[in-house]
C-alpha cells in the first residue's frame, strides 16, 4: 500500500521494533503483521485499558480477545500461521495514541481495540495514516466509522442505533407493563458529556421523533472526570420522569444511581445504553437495588435458538475455555471482545496475504449471516467500514443475573420490575 512508503525500508521498521519492544505490555518475539517466513507468527496489535479507570472491562474485553485467538490458534491459526499479540495498555486516550503510533512503527499492520469510543477516536487516525487496519470490537461513537479513515472497521453496532433501541424498549416494553401509551412517557436523558454521549441522545430523540413521541423532555450532560452527581440526581428529580435513559461508563454510572438513591426518587424505569449497566462492576455496586434496570449492548449469552450451528458449537468452546483459564463465566464485553476478534481473524483467513492491503481487500466481500457470531449478529462491512448486519439485545437485571429480555429472538426471559420498585426494596 502507498501508506507504507512514508514509514521508510522494513530493515528500518525492525529495528523500531527492537527499541520498542519494552514499551509494549507483552513483547513478541517478532515484529510486524507481515511477517517474511511463511511459518512465523502473525503478529496483531491489541489495544485495550488493561489499567486505570477503564480497566475492569477493558480487561474483560482483552480476555475476550484472547480466548478467540486460542480457538483460531487451535484450529491452525491464519492459513497455518499462529496469531501472537503485541500488547498495548491504552489507559487512556494519550496512551492509546501512543500505542498505536509504536505499533505503527513496529508495522504492525492489523490492530484490534478498544473497548472505549475515546481511546478509538485517538488510535484510528494515527493507525489509518500509517496505511494499517483498526478493527473496533467495542467503541461505538458514530465517529469511529463516519470520520472516514480508510482502514478502520467496526464489528459492534454504534451509539445511535443503542438509542434508537432503547425507545423500543420504551414503547415495547415498559409502557405496554405500564398498561399507557407510550406518546404519554416523560422521559430524560443522563449522559457522558462526549461525542458517544451525545450520539446516544441524538439517536433516542431520532427514533422517538419515528415513533411519533414527544422529544428527550431533558439532557443532563456531565464530564467524564464529575465527582459529585447529587446536581445531576436533584435534577432528574425535579424532572420528575417515568423513564431515565443513561450513556455511561462504570463507575459514573454508579456514582449517579448513588446519588439517585439519595434523592430517594425513582423513575419507572432506567434503560441504560452500552456497557455501564450490565455487567458485574455495576451489581457489585448497587446490590439489590441494580435490579430492574435495563441495558442497550453487549450481552454475555443470547436464546441459542438464534444462532446457526457453529456459533452455538462455538459459544459452548468459549464459555468452556474461559472458565477454565479464568475461573468465572465470561461478561458482556469478553463476549463482545471474543466475537470482534474471532471475525478479524476470519476476516485474514480468507485474505491473500495477512497484511493491511490484504484485510482491507478481503473485506469487501467477506460476509457472515445473522446468527453467526455469538450474540446473534451477522457480518458484512459497509464502505464507511461499519458492520451492517449489527444488532442489540436488551438485559434486565433479575434476582442478580443479567436476563437477555428483548428482542423475542433473543430473548431468554420475560422482562418484570415494571414500574421500578423503591430504593431498597
Amino acid at each position: 500500500m502507498s501508506g507504507k512508503k512514508q514509514y521508510g525500508s522494513r530493515v528500518l521498521k525492525m529495528a523500531a521494533a527492537a527499541s520498542a519492544i519494552a514499551l509494549v505490555l507483552t513483547g513478541c518475539a517478532s515484529g510486524g503483521g507481515s511477517n517474511d517466513a511463511d511459518d512465523s507468527p502473525i503478529v496483531v496489535g491489541n489495544l485495550m485499558p488493561l489499567t486505570g479507570p477503564l480497566a475492569a472491562l477493558g480487561t474483560e474485553m482483552q480476555q475476550g480477545t484472547e480466548i478467540a485467538r486460542e480457538i483460531v490458534n487451535d484450529e491452525g491459526g491464519i492459513n497455518g500461521r499462529q496469531i501472537e499479540w503485541q500488547q498495548i495498555d491504552a489507559v487512556d486516550a494519550d496512551a492509546a495514541r501512543q500505542g498505536a503510533e509504536r505499533l505503527a512503527n513496529e508495522d504492525v499492520q492489523v490492530n484490534i481495540g478498544t473497548y472505549g469510543s475515546a481511546l478509538s477516536l485517538a488510535a484510528a487516525p494515527v493507525i489509518s495514516r500509517a496505511g494499517n487496519v483498526l478493527v473496533e470490537v467495542g467503541a461505538q461513537a458514530m465517529e469511529v466509522t463516519t470520520s472516514g479513515f480508510p482502514g478502520v472497521y467496526r464489528v459492534n453496532g454504534h451509539a445511535s442505533g443503542q438509542g434508537e433501541v432503547a425507545v423500543k424498549v420504551a414503547v415495547d416494553v415498559v409502557a405496554e407493563q405500564l398498561g399507557v401509551d407510550p406518546k404519554s412517557l416523560k422521559i430524560v436523558f443522563a449522559g457522558l458529556d462526549t461525542t458517544y454521549g451525545k450520539d446516544i441522545a441524538n439517536g433516542i430523540n431520532a427514533e422517538l421523533k419515528d415513533q411519533g413521541m414527544p422529544p428527550l423532555a431533558e439532557e443532563f450532560y456531565y464530564a467524564g472526570d464529575t465527582t459529585d452527581f447529587s446536581p445531576i440526581a436533584l435534577n432528574i428529580q425535579k424532572a420528575a420522569p417515568d423513564i431515565l435513559m443513561a450513556a455511561s461508563y462504570p463507575a459514573d454510572a454508579v456514582a449517579l444511581g448513588r446519588a439517585m438513591k439519595a434523592t430517594g426518587f425513582q423513575p419507572k424505569a432506567v434503560i441504560g445504553t452500552g456497557g455501564a449497566h450490565n455487567d458485574l462492576p455495576w451489581l457489585e455496586a448497587m446490590g439489590n437495588d441494580a435490579n430492574g434496570v435495563f441495558s442497550v449492548g453487549p450481552t454475555a449469552t443470547v436464546n441459542q435458538d438464534a444462532l446457526n450451528d457453529e456459533a452455538r458449537a462455538r459459544t459452548e468452546d468459549f464459555h468452556k475455555r474461559y472458565e477454565e483459564k479464568y475461573g468465572h463465566a465470561p461478561g458482556a464485553h469478553a463476549t463482545m471482545g471474543f466475537d470482534g476478534a474471532w471475525t478479524a481473524f476470519q476476516v485474514l483467513k480468507t485474505a491473500k496475504e495477512p497484511t493491511a492491503e490484504g484485510f482491507e481487500e478481503a473485506a469487501k466481500s467477506f460476509s457472515l449471516e445473522k446468527g453467526s457470531l455469538l450474540n446473534g449478529d451477522g457480518v458484512k462491512f459497509g464502505e464507511d467500514g461499519q458492520n451492517e448486519l449489527w444488532g442489540y439485545s436488551v438485559n434486565q437485571w433479575q434476582d442478580g443475573v443479567a436476563v437477555v429480555v428483548y428482542p423475542e429472538a433473543t430473548a431468554m426471559g420475560e422482562p418484570g420490575y415494571v414500574p421500578l420498585p423503591a430504593w431498597g426494596q
